[in-house]
């Protein structure tokens, strides 16, 4: 048993065991939060903000874009 306890306090001084500690917790609540939110979500790009890309790549490159 004074093995494990002497493993068990080594590990407790590891900050990296802490940070992955955190970051378990903080997706776990970020994961709670959402419930599912993000699947019903939609991203919509519309026509005046496709025009503005065409317009400042064909200002970069010289060009239009190809349908790529």
């Amino acid at each position: 048993m004074p093995q494990f306890l002497h493993i068990a306090r080594r590990w407790t001084r590891e900050p990296l065991i802490y940070f992955f500690a955190v970051a378990l917790v903080l997706f776990a609540v970020d994961s709670w939060r959402a419930n599912g939110a993000d699947a019903d979500s939609e991203i919509v790009i519309g026509a005046q903000h496709i025009e503005s890309l065409i317009e400042q790549h064909r200002k970069r490159v010289g060009r239009a874009p190809s349908g790529e």
